[in-house]
């Protein structure tokens, strides 16, 4: 595997303990797989004529998810496909969703995400718990802040763009709520000792 090779690689040039090369070995199989992922929709985005919408998709939903979290797929082929389908119908619905009905969801979804926010944010994982307090109120704030900055981007980007950044926040926003854990068989952190 490649990411044993480049932690082998490493561990030579630098002393670490078996616990250290595990970290190690994790975080490289963690990247590579998100390269492998994002390299796939970019590939898959040029003939369809929509790297752009991909990427600022991208882009959105990566600093929603650093800072407000959601489920996870429990499989790197599970999180491909998801993510594929959430990127490509966001794209969809953006370029078909009309300007008023746009406007409708802008001002339909501000309750909702914001809640969804309040009470779930950050919405961590049994395997990658936030346990620390003063984290969870940086990344939620953060998350706040985000969020109320996207929707004023929002008011003044290309009907397209704008409808993308309201539906990622929709979508952010879903994967966050207890119902999603249940289906998706994720937990929060707090409760991996339950």
């Amino acid at each position: 595997m490649i990411s044993t090779s480049i932690t082998n690689s490493i561990s030579k040039s630098v002393e670490t303990t078996e616990e250290e090369k595990e970290v190690v070995e994790y975080g490289i199989n963690i990247a590579l797989s998100e390269l492998t992922k994002l390299s796939a929709i970019i590939l898959i985005s040029i003939p369809l004529g929509i790297v752009k919408y991909s990427l600022f998709i991208i882009v959105v939903l990566g600093i929603l998810r650093s800072l407000l979290g959601g489920v996870h797929a429990h499989t790197h082929i599970g999180c491909f496909l998801t993510y594929s389908i959430i990127i490509f119908s966001i794209i969809v619905i953006s370029c078909f969703c009309g300007s008023q009905l746009s406007k409708i969801f802008m001002f339909l979804s501000l309750p909702f995400v914001y809640t969804s926010i309040y009470k779930y944010a950050p919405a961590d994982i049994e395997n990658k718990p936030i346990l620390s307090t003063k984290q969870r109120k940086f990344l939620r704030k953060a998350g706040i802040l985000a969020v109320s900055l996207l929707y004023v981007i929002a008011l003044f980007l290309p009907k397209i763009f704008s409808n993308m950044i309201i539906f990622t926040l929709i979508i952010e926003a879903v994967t966050m709520l207890p119902i999603i854990y249940k289906i998706t068989k994720n937990k929060y952190g707090y409760e991996r000792s339950n």
